[in-house]
């Protein structure tokens, strides 16, 4: 039996019902031990902008391949409450995260949600000591175009946050993903006008190019 599944039959049946992020973290946990993840890699995390992201596809020559433990709906509190699990077991040489979208969308405040960001970044750039975090910030969504202020004032304290710090980050994809009346181009998002096309995808690849391939 996986350790998270005897875990999870051990709490509480409040404790069980309060993590909507079980039967996920119960799924990597089974991908784990059927493939277990070489140490020295890259691991993706974050919400479906990550989970959705083709990224073994996009850098087929990495070895390992990049680890994609992306959950969609996902916020900046869930993998502070995962971070073991979905990161750290791994010990990667890279970590990519992607959040912010639906904490915003989630009615979170600012100050809450670099909080969670805060809290995440410093565990694992302390049980990380050689690793990179690279930060990719909220992106600019038509559906959510409403509350871009917002969005501006998250990923400003990120962006300070990253260059703070000599081993985070901070991949800015907003130039790239605007048109030239400043708002987000349609042809890089699907019909629900939040997730991406592979258009939007190829700008992403890109902005993480340099980081994700190994220096000679």
């Amino acid at each position: 039996m996986p350790a998270l599944l005897a875990q999870a039959q051990t709490q509480p049946q409040s404790d069980a019902k309060a993590d909507r992020w079980a039967e996920a973290m119960e799924k990597f946990a089974r991908q784990d031990e059927r493939r277990p993840y070489p140490q020295g890699g890259i691991v993706l995390t974050g919400s479906s902008s990550a989970r959705l992201w083709e990224v073994e596809k996009a850098f087929p020559d990495l070895d390992p391949p990049i680890l994609n433990r992306g959950f969609g709906g996902s916020q900046y509190s869930d993998i502070v409450r995962h971070a073991e699990l979905l990161v750290l077991k791994h010990r990667p040489r890279l970590v990519i995260l992607y959040s912010g979208d639906n904490d915003i969308a989630g009615g979170k405040s600012t100050d809450q949600i670099m909080g969670d960001f805060t809290t995440v970044t410093e565990r694992l750039l302390s049980e990380l000591p050689e690793a990179t975090i690279a930060v990719i910030p909220a992106k600019p969504s038509p559906s959510r175009w409403k509350k871009v202020d917002q969005y501006h004032a998250l990923n400003a304290r990120i962006k300070a946050a990253c260059g703070d710090e000599p081993r985070m980050r901070y991949v800015d994809v907003w130039p790239a993903m605007l048109g030239p009346d400043g708002k987000p181009r349609p042809e890089l998002f699907r019909d629900d006008r939040l997730h991406m096309t592979a258009d939007g995808y190829a700008i992403w690849n890109d902005a993480v190019r340099e980081l994700v391939t190994p220096k000679r």
